[in-house]
């Protein structure tokens, strides 16, 4: 989003609203407020940029701002005004955010997003957002195949599937929906 523009802020301490109009002249907009009781002052008006479009962007797998390309360089202003939470698993990630869960022991982001959401919020894990997490490191783990899993990676599905998580789903979608020859090279 561009954040270009001016917000124009009225505190009704003083006075409440009943009606608001404007007016555009060669000189300028002019704004009329009309108060139901008491009166608007002039301290009670303030103008500023206005606030971001976001409180908070959060970068997923990324290293650095620039491999974003045309969303940070269009952008730039936003990503400097707003605080970031970066989730990688690259050791090259350059931490330019606010806030790192740079884990390079972790097999995927998933398994980052799980350990975190266990560890703080478990009530937010519900049947399909553990599944959705249980894909993210079934996939990243070649099915618990790759060199990529550990015993932190096993624990967390193990969790994952006692908190709901559909492991037959989860199989059924990443492997069972492709063509057997495709699986027979993979074997």
């Amino acid at each position: 989003p561009n954040q270009t523009g001016l917000e124009i802020r009225v505190t009704t301490d003083h006075a409440q609203l009943e009606q608001l109009s404007y007016q555009v002249e060669s000189d300028g907009i002019h704004i009329f407020l009309h108060a139901k009781s008491g009166d608007f002052l002039p301290e009670d008006v303030v103008a500023r940029e206005p606030r971001p479009a976001c409180d908070l962007l959060v970068t997923v797998g990324v290293s650095s701002l620039e491999d974003l390309g045309t969303l940070y360089s269009e952008q730039v202003d936003l990503f400097f005004k707003t605080p970031k939470l970066v989730i990688d698993t690259n050791p090259d990630n350059t931490y330019f955010g606010t806030q790192h869960a740079v884990d390079v022991t972790a097999s995927s982001v998933g398994e980052i997003v799980a350990s975190a959401i266990v560890a703080t919020k478990p009530e937010w894990l519900n049947d399909d957002s553990a599944t959705a997490l249980l894909t993210a490191i079934t996939s990243a783990t070649s099915s618990f195949q790759s060199i990529k899993t550990t015993p932190s990676s096993l624990s967390l599905a193990a969790d994952l599937i006692a908190r709901g998580a559909k492991q037959q789903d989860v199989v059924l979608h990443l492997y069972k929906t492709k063509p057997f020859p495709l699986l027979k090279l993979w074997g």
